[in-house]
């Protein structure tokens, strides 16, 4: 694989965004699928700054530029924003918002680390920003397959659902099935045994989060795989704190349901909420974001 530092690679494309125009501040974070950097526009004076996700294209450059198309026809204040993306000889680079705040797990931890559980109220906030954000892929057709507390991003105390790089386009009367795709912490008892799935597992992995930000810990853990895979089939997840109402709890609970067809849709989550949470459409993004960012929760 080329070392090049990014900042350095040259589009050989005229006219059209490329890497010259970003100035490469720091590097995010890399995984399996690519490199992810904090940038600026050189010929921007407000300074703000950018995500941008380097990607090898090689032979599945239809699968790589799967993710592109998704957030381009996508536009949620919970959705992670693509401003644009290029490719060189090599790569693609998708340049991206940047979240100022890193993401949910990170906050998970320093709340951890402080030995504060959440509020109530923060764990509703949160659960409501993260579930307009599914509702808004699910009625796009649109089914992530790889929701964690990694890939929930904050930007300005907004929650949004990053790294479409896993998501598929999924009619809602369909299904999929094959191998089992995602991170193994977050996989739904349906995936690991190669069953047919829909979008109910973006349910479990939204009720993994859920879980993992009241009782500070994730729902299943193994010190192997193995084990792993056997606790989230068989095995329910420990009891949560005694702190939080029964509704919540319920709430939870019924997203982990192992039985798939037990298992709500989305669609039916919004009952399940406070009556004080509302779930009409947005419009002024303004008064959105007013009504959801971290500063509005209190005691977390």
């Amino acid at each position: 694989m080329n070392t090049e530092s990014p900042g350095k690679r040259k589009s050989k494309k005229k006219g059209k965004a490329s890497l010259i125009d970003y100035e490469i501040i720091s590097e995010i974070g890399s995984g399996a699928t690519g490199t992810v950097y904090k940038c600026k526009l050189k010929s921007d004076e407000s300074q703000e700054k950018y995500a941008i996700k380097r990607i090898k294209i090689g032979k599945k450059s239809k699968d790589v530029l799967k993710e592109v198309f998704m957030l381009k026809n996508i536009s949620h204040p919970n959705i992670i924003k693509l401003h644009t993306s290029f490719v060189d000889s090599e790569y693609l680079y998708m340049v991206m918002e940047y979240a100022d705040g890193g993401d949910l797990l990170s906050l998970i931890k320093k709340q951890k680390d402080a030995g504060k559980f959440f509020s109530e109220k923060c764990i509703w906030n949160f659960a409501r920003q993260i579930l307009l954000g599914i509702l808004h892929l699910h009625a796009n057709d649109i089914i992530h397959r790889d929701l964690k507390s990694q890939n929930v991003m904050i930007k300005d105390g907004v929650l949004k659902i990053g790294d479409l790089g896993e998501s598929k386009f999924l009619n809602k009367m369909d299904y999929l099935s094959g191998k089992a795709v995602g991170t193994p912490m977050y996989l739904s008892p349906e995936v690991i045994k190669h069953e047919n799935y829909d979008h109910r597992v973006d349910v479990w992995g939204f009720g993994c989060i859920i879980y993992h930000l009241t009782a500070l810990k994730p729902p299943f853990v193994s010190d192997t795989i193995e084990g792993l895979l056997k606790c989230i089939q068989f095995k329910p997840p420990k009891h949560l704190q005694g702190c939080y109402s029964v509704k919540l709890k319920e709430f939870i609970y019924k997203m982990l349901e192992k039985q798939k067809s037990k298992r709500p849709f989305v669609t039916e989550l919004t009952s399940m909420f406070p009556s004080s949470f509302k779930f009409e459409r947005i419009v002024d993004t303004t008064n959105y974001k007013k009504c959801n960012t971290l500063t509005n929760c209190t005691n977390f």
